[in-house]
């Protein structure tokens, strides 16, 4: 069964790692970074009623692969804790050896929480134990979102490049929207 995805999300996303800038002068170079941030919902200009959110982080030894433990990731949330914004979010966290990925849940402890630009939320991944051959890593995220009908999965491809800047915001021209 074929999934349709949308061109592109309706939350808004901001990359970004510890230290703020991520550039490499050559790009075979490995990443060098042990903590990243996804921000979500910054500058929305209507309304985004959430139900969860997903991110599925690649680990293995492979130059696709971000972390060589997955139990090794720390995950902080920020942001969300008044009612309309969730009341607080929870994380679950599940590996699949098979797929080679750990998938992170996040839902809003209320049933659901309303972006609407005047708040953000911040999902950070820390500590993590580096694949030091990552080159070019892509996770996916899954929104389950809607505006004006019902919640429809949406999943989402975010690659990491050799040359990123995180103070610009991420348009939806990074992401690939993958059909199941």
């Amino acid at each position: 069964m074929t999934t349709p995805a949308l061109e592109s999300p309706l939350l808004p996303y901001r990359l970004s790692r510890m230290p703020e800038i991520f550039a490499r002068s050559n790009p075979s170079d490995p990443l060098d970074t042990n903590s990243l941030s996804i921000t979500i919902g910054e500058g929305l200009r209507q309304n985004v009623r959430t139900y969860s959110l997903s991110l599925a982080v690649p680990f293995g030894t492979g130059d696709g692969d971000l972390v060589l433990d997955p139990e090794s990731i720390e995950v902080e949330t920020t942001g969300g804790e008044a009612p309309p914004q969730g009341g607080g979010w929870d994380v679950e966290r599940y590996t699949s050896a098979r797929g080679g990925h750990v998938v992170f849940i996040w839902t809003p402890r209320r049933d659901h929480a309303t972006f609407d630009g005047d708040w953000a939320l911040t999902l950070s991944l820390m500590h993590y134990t580096r694949n030091p051959t990552a080159r070019r890593v892509t996770m996916l995220i899954e929104e389950e979102s809607l505006i004006n009908s019902l919640p429809t999965p949406t999943l989402l491809g975010m690659t990491l490049e050799s040359v990123f800047t995180p103070p610009e915001p991420i348009d939806p021209s990074p992401f690939e929207p993958v059909h199941m």
